[in-house]
């Protein structure tokens, strides 16, 4: 029991120098991009939109798409239809008719999977960069423009934007839950240990992409953008950064099914290979388990050597909101602080009882097809 209690103690310690260097890095990134100059650009984008059953979203996606202040001789759009059973192929065909600068494509027979609507899409791909994008997300005028006059000024090979999920009751949990998890990824770009990526706003130079190489792992189902990172990472002289501009954010709405999105995130992590984010993620995965181990033990047989369960999570509370607090500032969203603390009772909870049911459970639903949640 000891021996739990000290690795409690030497797991939150490590925990916390690792929260304290991403809110210092995030603060970087926020100066940083304060700063930056979103007035000229001579690159081209692609941009790259898989969907699959989104005949209520593709409107305004297109339309979003469509309203980009950005000159047209340096956009071109790829909406790959993944499958779709209702009538998204349809409308978007008809969305697009007639615009010369989106093409609707769709995943030949026998392919399946949005790494393989990416793989496919990226053949047909002519711009300097690629954007990757969800089809349930939303952006202002402004955002391409700035994505890519800052990723072209600062020489960057891969850049994240920021990601709001908009959540209503329930879903503002999601919102907050996630919320967290970008200010982390924002931290981590910040002080040059990226370890997180969200394909709903990635900027990748296509140059990466020139390899016949999957670098999506396309074997495992879901993670094609962490995956991305990895191997951008991996690459000699790649330049990676984040841009926390409003005027670069895209919007999302909060799932429908977060465990079961919780179970795709925790199912691709046996195969991460990079080393800072295996770390990263078990020192995260060993605090939150530990607590619950030693708030079991407290409970069940009052051993004093767990009386430093409380005083770890307060900490732990504490250094989390000093990372998150401002990314929520950033978002106008301050006033879910008041969700934080009794989300932080029920998080260590949460994320051992999703780590485990990801290894017992696995095979799930994701948008009407079965999953294998590790592979």
């Amino acid at each position: 029991m000891i021996f739990i209690a000290i690795l409690l103690a030497l797991s939150a310690l490590v925990y916390v120098v690792t929260i304290l260097m991403f809110s210092i890095g995030w603060q970087r990134v926020f100066k940083q991009s304060s700063h930056a100059n979103h007035s000229c650009c001579k690159s081209s984008v692609t941009v790259v939109v898989p969907f699959r059953n989104e005949e209520r979203n593709l409107p305004e996606l297109v339309a979003c798409l469509r309203n980009q202040d950005l000159d047209s001789s340096q956009l071109d759009v790829i909406l790959v239809n993944d499958g779709s059973t209702d009538s998204s192929l349809e409308i978007a065909t008809t969305l697009v008719h007639g615009d010369s600068h989106f093409r609707v494509i769709s995943l030949p027979f026998g392919l399946a999977g949005k790494k393989s609507a990416l793989q496919h899409a990226l053949q047909f791909a002519t711009g300097d960069y690629v954007m990757l994008f969800d089809a349930d997300s939303t952006v202002p005028p402004s955002w391409l423009r700035e994505m890519l006059c800052f990723a072209e000024s600062q020489g960057l090979t891969l850049l994240q934007g920021p990601v709001d999920v908009l959540g209503v009751r329930l879903g503002l949990l999601q919102t907050l839950e996630y919320a967290a998890l970008s200010a982390s990824t924002a931290g981590g770009f910040g002080v040059g240990m990226p370890i997180m990526a969200s394909s709903a706003n990635l900027l990748v130079r296509r140059s990466v992409f020139a390899t016949p190489r999957d670098v999506f792992k396309s074997h495992i189902p879901s993670g094609d953008d962490m995956f991305l990172l990895h191997h951008v990472k991996g690459l000699p002289g790649a330049k990676t950064g984040y841009l926390l501009s409003a005027g670069a954010m895209a919007s999302t709405l909060a799932s429908s099914s977060p465990f079961v999105q919780r179970l795709r995130w925790a199912g691709k992590a046996p195969a991460y290979t990079d080393r800072q984010t295996i770390i990263v993620g078990a020192t995260v995965l060993a605090l939150n388990l530990l607590l619950v181990v030693g708030a079991l033990f407290s409970a069940v047989y009052g051993n004093k050597s767990f009386s430093l369960v409380i005083p770890i999570w307060i900490v732990k509370v504490a250094v989390d909101l000093l990372l998150v607090y401002p990314h929520l500032k950033f978002l106008n969203r301050r006033g879910l602080v008041w969700l934080f603390i009794p989300l932080q009772v029920l998080y260590p909870i949460y994320v051992v009882v999703t780590v485990f049911v990801s290894l017992l459970m696995p095979v799930y639903k994701w948008k009407s097809r079965k999953i294998m949640a590790s592979s």
